[in-house]
């Protein structure tokens, strides 16, 4: 069973990002605390979250019920890495 080359072209591709996101993580954790870096990537991730929303015409949720479940998550979630 052959696969496409297109197939072949988008493992390279994903390959390529994961191992270049673990080597960079490698470099910059000689130069900064991981708390740091940590919070570098979070602001970054939740920049282009934004931009990703309002760029596709996407609405925030407004429940209440909604983002008080999203900051319990968010406290367990810290608690669990940092705990």
């Amino acid at each position: 069973m052959s696969r496409p080359l297109g197939h072949w072209l988008l493992l390279l591709a994903l390959v390529a990002t994961w191992g270049s996101a673990f080597m960079l993580t490698g470099i910059a954790v000689r130069a900064f605390s991981p708390a740091a870096l940590v919070t570098v990537r979070l602001a970054i991730a939740a920049v282009l979250l934004i931009a990703l929303v309002l760029v596709s015409g996407l609405r925030f949720p407004r429940s209440p019920r909604f983002w008080l479940f999203s900051i319990a998550l968010a406290i367990v979630g810290t608690a669990c890495r940092f705990g």
